[in-house]
């Protein structure tokens, strides 16, 4: 099995997540400055914001199925 000319296996054992999901979105593998790049947009994005927290938070504990909550 491959994407984008890449052998799935390959990728699996010596791509990071990160690389993929570039490869993913730009149909090539990122070269240094493009995958620090796409590392700090995703560490600037992967908060939660306080409303979702403050709304699960809102939940009795332990009365709410996960994901009846969701």
């Amino acid at each position: 099995l491959t994407y984008v000319g890449y052998n799935i296996d390959d990728l699996t054992e010596k791509a990071s997540f990160e690389e993929v999901v570039y490869l993913h979105w730009h149909l090539k593998l990122p070269n240094k400055e493009e995958l620090a790049e796409l590392k700090k947009q995703l560490s600037e994005n992967a908060g939660i914001p306080k409303e979702v927290i403050d709304h699960f938070k809102s939940y009795p504990n332990g009365k709410v199925h996960p994901m009846a909550a969701l």
